[in-house]
C-alpha cells in the first residue's frame, strides 16, 4: 500500500495547520533537486520526493480537501483492521534503522593548493531494514567529490570516500554532508579544509661583474671667452622665453573660446538646480540580464481570492484580509526571479534587491507569475507582507511552483536565513 499524505509530511494525523506547514518547509530544505546537482542519480529521487511532497501539502494544507481526504482514510480503515495480525517475523523487519557513522566530522586541515588528499568514513546499520538511503551535501561544494564505493543500495557498511578537487581556491572551505534513510534525514557530518597557495621559489641573485675602473678624460682647452658668443646665449634665451609665452596665450585663449561655447549652449538658468537627487549609474547597478525574466499580465483590480483560482492549493492565510493591496488598473510588468549565491537575512535581501535598481515583486504579481508559467521553483515576494497579531512576527507570501501545478502559503519571518535554492521576485524601479 502507498503511504498516506501523513506519513509523507511524516507527521501524525492530529498535526495543526502550522505543524503541518513547518514539516512541509523542512522538507522542502532537505529535498530540494538544487542541493544534489553533483549528483544525477540523488537529483532525480529528490525531484520525486519533491514532488510527493508537494501534492500531500496542497492537500492537508486546505482544510476542504483535507477533510475530504480524512473522511477517504476513514472508509478505508475497516479493510486494513480485518487484515491478519503480523507474524513475528514481519514484526523483526518492521524494526526502525539504527544508522551509526564512524566518523562525527572531516577535516582534511592545512593542504597546499593541487595536491591531492582522501578522506573515508564507514556508515553503518544495527536496526531495521533499509529501502533506501541517499548522500548529500547542505550546500554545492566545488572543491570536493563525494564517491560512495560500489555497494549494494540495502547492503551495510557503506564506504564513502571524500577527495579534495585540485581546482579548489585558496582559502577556508566548510559544508556539511547530509546522509538521509528511507526518507528522513539521521546524520549530518561537517567537512573542512585550509587551502595555501604555492610558495614560490626564490630565485638566486644574478651575478654582477664589478664596474670597470673609469679612465680618466682630459680637460678641455678652455674656451677663450669672446662678446660675440655673449650676445648669441641672450638671444636665445629671449628666444625661448617668447616662445613659452606665446604657447601659454594659445591655450588660455582656446579655453576661453571652450567656456564661450559652454555658456551660450547652457544658459545658467538652466545650470541652476537644487534638491537633485542622486541616481544610480549604469557602472553602479549590475547586468540585469544575468537574472531569468518574465513577463506577466497583471490585473491589479482583482482581490486576492480570484486571482487564487486557478492556483493549485494555498494555506489559510493568503487572502485579502491578511495582505491587503491598495493597487489598481492593469498591466504589464516584467517579475526577475533573482538567486543569491549565498546564505542572507530579509533585510539584506531587500539592500541587495535596491541596489541592484529592484523592488520586490507583492503578492499579486507573484500570483499573476504562478497562473502564467509552471515548474519556477520556491519563490519568495517581499513586496506584500503581513504581521501576526499573536506573536508579532512578519509574514510574506511563498509560491512553489513544480512541472504539476502550485502552492502559495506564508512564512513567518524570526530571524531566519534565506538559502541560495530560494528565489525572490523583483520588478524593476
Amino acid at each position: 500500500m502507498s503511504q498516506t499524505y501523513y506519513e509523507v509530511l511524516e507527521i501524525p494525523k492530529s498535526a495543526t495547520s502550522e505543524q503541518i506547514r513547518k514539516a512541509y518547509l523542512d522538507l522542502v530544505k532537505v529535498w530540494h533537486p538544487d542541493r544534489f546537482i553533483h549528483d544525477l542519480n540523488l537529483h532525480a529521487r529528490a525531484q520525486e520526493k519533491l514532488k510527493a511532497v508537494n501534492e500531500a501539502y496542497s492537500i492537508l494544507s486546505n482544510s476542504a480537501k483535507r477533510r475530504d481526504y480524512d473522511a477517504q482514510l476513514g472508509r478505508m480503515s475497516p479493510q486494513s483492521q480485518n487484515r491478519p495480525s503480523p507474524t513475528p517475523a514481519a514484526s523483526s523487519q518492521s524494526q526502525p534503522p539504527n544508522i551509526r557513522v564512524s566518523v562525527s566530522s572531516l577535516d582534511f586541515g592545512s593542504i597546499t593548493q593541487g595536491q591531492i588528499k582522501s578522506l573515508s568514513f564507514t556508515i553503518t546499520n544495527t536496526g531495521g531494514p533499509v529501502k533506501g538511503y541517499q548522500i548529500g551535501w547542505a550546500g554545492s561544494p566545488d572543491w570536493v567529490d563525494a564517491n560512495v564505493v560500489e555497494t549494494p543500495i540495502t547492503t551495510f557498511p557503506i564506504k564513502v570516500i571524500l577527495t579534495l578537487s585540485p581546482k579548489a581556491v585558496v582559502g577556508n572551505h566548510n559544508d556539511t554532508i547530509l546522509i538521509a534513510v528511507n526518507g528522513a534525514v539521521c546524520a549530518q557530518i561537517p567537512v573542512s579544509v585550509t587551502i595555501q597557495s604555492v610558495p614560490k621559489p626564490q630565485a638566486a641573485p644574478a651575478y654582477t661583474p664589478p664596474p670597470p675602473s673609469p679612465k680618466p678624460t682630459p680637460r678641455p682647452a678652455p674656451v677663450p671667452h669672446t662678446p660675440t658668443s655673449t650676445v648669441k646665449t641672450v638671444l636665445k634665451g629671449v628666444g625661448i622665453f617668447f616662445g613659452c609665452f606665446t604657447t601659454f596665450l594659445i591655450f588660455l585663449y582656446v579655453v576661453m573660446y571652450i567656456l564661450y561655447i559652454f555658456m551660450c549652449t547652457f544658459p545658467y538658468s538652466q545650470c541652476t538646480s537644487y534638491n537633485v537627487q542622486p541616481t544610480a549609474t549604469t557602472e553602479q547597478r549590475n547586468d540585469l540580464s544575468s537574472f531569468p525574466s518574465y513577463t506577466v499580465n497583471v490585473d491589479y483590480d482583482k482581490t486576492v481570492e480570484q486571482l487564487l483560482v486557478n492556483i493549485g492549493g494555498s494555506d489559510n492565510y493568503i487572502t485579502s484580509q491578511h495582505f491587503p493591496s491598495n493597487e489598481s488598473g492593469h498591466g504589464q510588468v516584467v517579475i526577475y526571479l533573482v538567486s543569491l549565491k549565498e546564505k542572507i537575512n530579509y533585510e539584506d535581501v531587500l539592500e541587495e534587491l535596491d541596489r541592484q535598481g529592484l523592488r520586490p515583486a507583492t503578492l499579486k504579481e507573484l500570483l499573476a507569475l504562478g497562473d502564467t508559467y509552471l515548474d519556477l521553483g520556491l519563490i519568495v515576494a517581499f513586496g506584500s507582507t503581513w504581521r501576526d497579531s499573536a506573536d508579532g512576527r512578519l509574514a510574506v507570501p511563498c509560491l512553489n511552483s513544480f512541472d504539476s501545478g502550485h502552492t502559495v502559503f506564508h512564512y513567518l519571518l524570526d530571524g531566519d536565513w534565506w538559502f541560495p535554492a530560494l528565489r525572490f521576485a523583483a520588478v524593476q524601479k
